[in-house]
């Protein structure tokens, strides 16, 4: 990551008070440096760095791969150094491999490894130096940069990941006097992950570089100007249900025609650690980490700013602590920023940026010190707009800042984050400001604040949640008022100072002007998560006293519906099929008309429900299921007709249900158990926290935006498949003019019910994320036909496609082949066979066929050996007839394999001739056999892997209560070409506004 080190040590407007500080602003004098390296990427793709100086040094910049994606690519101002572990002799340490994983504090020998560092019998020391980038506006730009190229349509974190590129890049730049690059180059060469030398002894190229200082760098685009009355002004949206304004305008039907708007000129700190694993010790290289512990607050959106509170780290305190030096992750590359939360040195701290450009306007900084709950559950603290000041809730207490200059315009020292719930934002309600508080040992208390001045208007003993302290709203004759539920309290082992009588599961109305409580009603009862009002509807848990519960006592929470109004509240409908999400979701309102309850649970997975009736609309897998972001938390927000989710995704929402647009941000934002952070979303606009910065997508719909799609149909590509629509591939060409820009597959689900006892990850979730993108840059267009070949995204892995067809207006047809590319060098390979026969009760017979050895190991495949076995499973209909088949090895990856045995004979049980495999690459593992098959590595995944084996098999009778025993041998080659040929036809037609992502072929 970008240091901000020098940046920060050159701060000299903070006057430290003990654990409080002088509140002061930052200057915000900037500039952009904008570098073109040519095909740097795959040797064909450009690439883009902008990079942000500020008082004269670079401190944070990004990359786009604009013939690839819409993404913002990460880059590294301060490249991680190659380097070793060496003895007090200065001799190497050869580190056991054992030793060089994330998880290697649970081994028996870690600590000794760890005894020996801290007791200086060994050390951890560069084997090489890199000088980071510097520049100069007159003369020169030189010194290293790292770009990651992130991966397409799949969520990205913090951190490599397989199938990402990373490349060194050492510049050598003379300018001219207009701040352009005249003369010079960059040396390039692209290292894998756990690589200790990054690359140093990798093929070096030479990339041709263009560009210079931008003059125009913060001038707004047109038409970005926000719209009155289309804010996000606090943490769930305007109305508290995670809905946007009602805003003019049409949003994109696919996100890869998201436009990126800007990205912000800082480096935030992630909602995770940096990067560093448990033990406080590691002995593998650490690289593309973020700058520690920043919270899991969100971004808002108000008067044409955007603003984001994050806990940044101290680093004058913590370049002069004398831990700094010899903590062992930043001699691993770690970012020193993360030390702020190891050393309890990280400070309060706001942003705001100017909504059109992402340039900062200001920066607050107040109190220094540690924080509560330091992990992956975290905490959030959104901050708030109302009557241009922004209220934030830190380590320090609540600050109120003047939007415009950020100066202090009060700050209470009391109700800071230590004592908030999991979600502790501030939210405001008919002109008040309210806060949960939950003191150590004592129930949470509903505080209200003026925001002239800071002062308490009035406070309610234990109303609110231990887990989020956002209340809903209800307005009736113009005027808003607080609805909130009140969970059961009783003294017990953590309330022990609390001796008032237990109360009970409730929910009720209060006055935000003077607390009055208007009713209290067990209409519906206390919820984990967060309530909704929706017109006169509340939503919630019905679930009463869930604190008798005994076993997970959040997760029988179940969905009910009250009509409320000033005068009282009345239960019309309970759903037992939808649970009531807590802690790690998050409810919504969802709908053009604002007509559906959105959520998302692990218990009753992800529903959308109408608000009035309580009839489940709509029920789909699991988010993570959905969109493989992360299985520890999910977020949703909505506007219009839109639900945007994990991933990022985006569905659309009616009355017939919710579908899965095709297209994504592959991004995995900043999140956390216990308070997701969700976006913010304005005026057609999405912000979104990312790992280590602030990103803005432009989601309107442009009038040049008329894309076609040709929609084609490859049938019979699958074979192996058991129903026969799921034989055939559907393919989805995108068009713009006359320019194919994106070609995406979609395939039926090849495993069934009969995989038993493996593991199989994909079977939940395999073609949930289907139409995913790669370039069409082959392919030749015109009004005679469609021909060429593209390489498709067929679920995990990419296969060529070659496609000659002829055109007659709208239609096409014509023929295809699927290809799985042959290795370079193809490995011979031979060895037994065993397994059984069993019959099903529906008359189908299930051959399992266990090939010792058949398939390889990521690593050990390279070097040609084959070490795993592969468990195959062919079904034969009861008419002796071939259904269809499947594998897998579940220590080659997760996801199941094609197994083609339309080539075998089966005479009385015995099986002879031709079985051909499907290898298919997987999330976890990025299946790059060789050279041959790396080109499409920016775009996709690894790829299909093909196997022909010769196999004879004898069926052996079988004791009497026992299953028949098969028995034989396989001889062949694995990396043989596969080829399947057949007839393919489809139409042109412009693209729909809806489409049924989630409806297998």
């Amino acid at each position: 990551m970008p240091s901000l080190t020098k940046l920060c040590s050159s701060l000299s407007a903070l006057l430290f008070i003990g654990s409080s500080a002088v509140m002061a602003v930052e200057s915000t004098d900037s500039r952009i440096l904008r570098l073109h390296f040519n095909d740097l990427v795959d040797s064909k793709y450009d690439v883009e760095v902008i990079l942000h100086e500020r008082d004269g040094i670079l401190h944070h910049g990004y990359a786009l791969l604009p013939e690839v994606d819409n993404l913002p690519h990460r880059i590294d101002l301060t490249p991680s150094l190659p380097i070793a572990f060496k003895d007090r002799d200065g001799k190497i340490i050869d580190v056991p491999k054992e030793m060089q994983g994330r998880y290697s504090y649970k081994n028996p020998n870690f600590n000794k490894w760890k005894g020996r560092y801290e007791s200086g019998d060994i050390d951890i020391v560069p084997t090489q130096q890199v000088e980071p980038l510097t520049a100069s506006s007159s003369e020169s730009i030189s010194g290293m940069l790292d770009v990651l190229i992130m991966k397409v349509d799949e969520a990205n974190s913090a951190g490599r990941n397989n199938s990402s590129q990373a490349f060194r890049l050492n510049l050598d730049l003379k300018l001219n006097s207009d701040g352009q690059v005249v003369s010079g180059s960059a040396m390039s060469h692209s290292y894998n992950n756990g690589d200790w030398s990054f690359g140093s002894d990798a093929p070096k190229r030479q990339i041709a570089v263009s560009g210079g200082w931008a003059s125009d760098a913060w001038k707004a685009a047109a038409n970005t100007e926000f719209a009155d009355g289309t804010d996000w002004p606090m943490a769930h949206g305007p109305m508290l249900t995670g809905h946007a304004a009602d805003f003019d305008g049409k949003l994109v039907d696919n996100l890869h025609d998201a436009r990126l708007l800007w990205v912000a000129e800082d480096t935030l700190p992630s909602g995770r650690s940096g990067g560093r694993s448990r033990g406080g010790f590691a002995m593998q290289p650490y690289s593309w980490t973020t700058t520690g512990f920043g919270g899991y607050a969100a971004p808002i959106i108000a008067d044409d700013k955007v603003f984001v509170f994050v806990h940044t780290a101290d680093m004058d305190a913590i370049n002069k602590h004398p831990e700094t030096a010899k903590d062992p992750f930043v001699k691993l590359g770690v970012e020193k920023e993360s030390l702020g939360t190891v050393l309890n040195l990280v400070r309060d701290t706001v942003y705001a940026y100017d909504a059109q450009t992402g340039k900062r306007l200001w920066a607050f900084h107040g109190a220094t010190g540690g924080l509560s709950r330091v992990s992956k559950g975290g905490m959030a603290s959104t901050p708030c707009f109302y009557d241009g000041k922004i209220f934030a809730r830190g380590q320090g207490g609540v600050y109120a800042l003047d939007a415009n200059s950020g100066d202090v315009m009060w700050h209470n020292k009391g109700f800071g984050i230590h004592s908030a719930p999991a979600e502790g934002s501030i939210t405001e309600v008919g002109g008040s400001l309210i806060l949960v508080n939950s003191p150590k040992d004592h129930p949470a208390q509903l505080i209200a604040l003026n925001p002239e001045d800071g002062s308490v208007k009035w406070k309610h003993e234990r109303l609110g949640s231990a887990a989020t302290g956002i209340p809903a709203i209800y307005e009736e004759n113009g005027k808003q008022y607080l609805v909130t539920a009140r969970p059961t309290w009783k003294p017990g082992k953590r309330f022990k100072g609390e001796n008032k009588s237990p109360t009970k599961d409730s929910f009720l109305m209060i006055d935000p002007v003077n607390g009055d409580i208007l009713w209290e009603s067990d209409a519906l009862a206390s919820s984990f998560g967060n309530l909704l009002v929706q017109g006169n509807m509340a939503l919630g848990n019905v679930v009463k006293d869930l604190s008798q519960v005994k076993k997970k006592a959040s997760e029988q929470a179940r969905m009910g519906g009250a009509r409320i109004s000033t005068k009282g509240a009345e239960l019309v409908w309970t759903n037992d099929q939808v649970h009531h999400v807590h802690q790690r979701a998050v409810n919504v309102i969802g709908g053009a008309q604002h007509q559906f309850f959105v959520n998302d649970s692990r218990v009753t997975k992800f529903n959308v429900v109408d608000i009035q009736s309580g009839k489940t609309v709509a029920k789909l897998p699991h988010i993570y299921h959905l969109t493989q972001g992360s299985h520890n938390w999910t977020w949703h927000i909505t506007a219009a007709d839109r639900v945007f989710t994990s991933g990022v995704a985006m569905f659309q929402v009616n009355e017939t249900g919710m579908d899965l647009l095709p297209g994504r941000l592959s991004l995995d934002i900043t999140s956390g158990y216990r308070a997701p952070t969700k976006p913010a979303f304005a005026d057609g606009r999405i912000v979104l926290r990312l790992a280590d910065k602030l990103v803005c997508y432009d989601l309107r719909q442009q009038p040049n935006d008329q894309t076609e799609v040709i929609h084609l149909i490859a049938k019979n590509a699958v074979p192996s498949a058991a129903a026969a629509e799921a034989r055939d591939v559907h393919i989805r060409l995108r068009k713009q003019g006359n320019q194919l820009i994106s070609a995406g597959a979609k395939v039926g689900r090849q495993a069934g019910p009969e995989q038993w006892s493996l593991i199989n990850w994909a079977g939940d979730w395999s073609g949930a994320m289907p139409w995913r993108k790669t370039l069409p840059e082959q392919l030749s267009l015109d009004d005679s036909g469609l021909n060429g070949t593209v390489a498709l995204r067929m679920g995990w892995q990419f296969e060529p496609f070659e496609l000659n067809l002829t055109r007659n207006g709208t239609s096409f047809e014509g023929t295809y082949s699927r290809i799985i590319p042959a290795l370079s060098k193809p490995i011979a390979n031979a060895g037994s066979i065993s397994g059984s026969l069993k019959t099903l009760e529906n008359g189908q017979q299930v051959y399992h066929l266990s090939l010792a050895k058949a398939v390889g190991g990521l690593g050990n495949l390279k070097n040609g050996v084959a070490d795993q076995n592969f468990e195959a499973f062919l079904i034969m209909n009861k008419d002796g007839t071939l259904s269809h088949g499947w594998g897998a090895s579940g220590r080659m990856n997760t996801v199941t394999h094609e197994v083609d045995a339309s080539g075998l004979n089966f005479t009385d049980g015995d099986l002879t001739g031709e079985l051909k495999i499907i290898t298919h690459d997987d999330q976890y593992q990025d299946l790059h056999f060789d050279k041959a098959v790396e080109k499409m590595a920016a775009s996709a995944d690894g790829p299909a892997l093909g196997i022909s084996y010769t196999i004879a098999v004898e069926l052996s009778a079988a004791e009497e209560g026992a299953e028949p025993t098969l028995t034989g041998t396989f001889e062949g080659t694995i990396g043989a070409e596969l080829r399947y040929d057949g007839s393919i036809e489809g139409s042109i037609a412009p693209e729909p506004a809806s489409i049924k992502a989630l409806t297998t072929p």
